[in-house]
């Protein structure tokens, strides 16, 4: 046993797996251990392996663990095994397999939303979005307090081209979120709030109601974990507008978040490009202007914009011929 907890302190993890297997032929009733197999195995990306020694672990855990049919936490350790039998046949998109188990780990669980929800995510992967759908909203039914079955189901929404019910997922997702992280915040929570109130905010202006993208957009910059994008967003949406100054200044908090954001550059060098004015016989633009556009070549030679951006910096170096008025 000692030598087993040095190798894993180690991260030698094939000596792990041996000593775990040394320590099963010496007690081979410990459910434990075949977690413990089974988690390694894993870890290792041995999937067919560990879902073995998960199931052995199941088997020999109803066999032990006493009073198992009404202890919770008897009930909650065989739970963890099924679940992550589960995951080994979800990960070897074995989908048909791994909804079985996690039934099967939801049945047996005195709390049964995780599995529930990790079936809701296995089903959306392999793109059964019907089936997925009923296993979000039952999990949902579990536990309403958690967000991530309404994240889930804004983009199954959104794969089908059902905005409006996208947005009413997200939006309840976001609620969910919102008052977890006035309890408890973490860091998961956190970039789930931002990439859920991102992703409303796109709806919000598909359907053309681009106030409250923007109020969306701007509460996504707050919270995200990543605020350059929610600030891109809101950039592009102001640039849509034609609120050039407000799209510039959004532009600059995207480029602060994420100075190697290209398309910021872009739309901040178009915008102050377009504002320029022909002054001694050449196109002079407002300051900032030559630095966006190289800034996005920098970052993106080979971009969308690239042809475009190379364009207006040679219009910048040259000469434009004085205005004639045409002879009567």
């Amino acid at each position: 046993m000692v030598q087993y907890h040095t190798a894993v302190g180690l991260e030698e993890w094939l000596n792990a797996i041996s000593l775990i297997k040394q320590l099963i032929a010496l007690d081979p009733n410990r459910w434990e251990f075949y977690q413990n197999l089974g988690t390694l195995e894993s870890n290792q990306m041995h999937y067919a392996e560990a879902a073995e020694s998960f199931a052995k672990g199941v088997e020999v855990a109803q066999k032990t663990l006493k009073n198992a049919s009404d202890s919770d936490r008897a009930l909650t350790n065989i739970g963890d095994l099924l679940l992550a039998e589960a995951d080994c046949y979800d990960r070897m998109e074995k989908v048909d397999e791994a909804v079985a188990l996690y039934q099967k780990a939801a049945a047996t669980y005195p709390r049964p939303f995780m599995a529930k929800y990790r079936a809701c995510n296995a089903l959306t992967n392999a793109g059964k979005y019907e089936a997925a759908i009923e296993k979000c909203n039952q999990a949902i039914t579990e536990d309403p307090a958690q967000w991530g079955p309404y994240q889930v189901m804004g983009g199954i929404y959104m794969a089908l081209d059902k905005p409006k019910d996208a947005l009413g997922s997200y939006q309840k997702g976001v609620a969910a979120a919102q008052k977890m992280m006035e309890g408890q915040p973490d860091s998961r929570t956190r970039i789930g709030l931002g990439q859920m109130l991102n992703s409303e905010g796109h709806l919000l202006v598909q359907l053309k109601k681009y106030d409250e993208a923007i109020g969306v957009f701007q509460q996504a910059a707050e919270s995200a974990a990543y605020p350059a994008m929610p600030y891109l967003n809101l950039c592009a949406t102001y640039y849509n507008l034609k609120r050039s100054q407000e799209a510039v200044t959004a532009c600059d908090h995207a480029i602060s978040s994420d100075p190697t954001l290209a398309d910021a550059y872009f739309i901040k060098g178009s915008i102050l490009f377009g504002q320029g004015q022909v002054e001694r016989g050449k196109y002079a633009v407002p300051p900032g202007t030559t630095e966006a556009l190289n800034k996005y070549l920098q970052y993106a030679p080979d971009g969308d914009h690239a042809r475009t951006v190379r364009d207006m910096i040679n219009q910048l170096n040259k000469e434009i011929p004085a205005y004639k008025p045409a002879k009567k």
